[in-house]
């Protein structure tokens, strides 16, 4: 999406707050971030869980590391990629 609903001046960002102000769900995700620059001196939250206002998204996060792996991060960290993976949670009810 590479943009942030809590910032409406990042790229995307105002189009995501105003689908959150039109009933459309973004949990915000458990995790600092969800990309890191190269130089590891930035870091953002631009990847997102995105629900229609009919889905119950209850929960998002990002995952930068698995046992014996770096998810995310910066090529000196051997990274596979610069961004996390965003996992989200759906209720379905009963």
């Amino acid at each position: 999406m590479n943009g942030d609903p809590e910032n409406e001046k990042s790229i995307g960002g105002q189009y995501l707050a105003s689908l959150c102000a039109e009933g459309w769900k973004i949990p915000r995700a458990e995790g600092d971030w969800s990309y890191k620059a190269d130089s590891g001196a930035y870091t953002s939250r631009i990847d997102h869980v995105i629900a229609s206002p009919g889905i119950c998204a209850t929960s998002a996060s990002y995952i930068t590391a698995l046992p014996g792996i770096v998810v995310a991060g910066t090529r000196a960290e051997a990274a596979l990629s610069d961004h996390a993976i965003c996992v989200g949670e759906i209720d379905f009810g009963d």
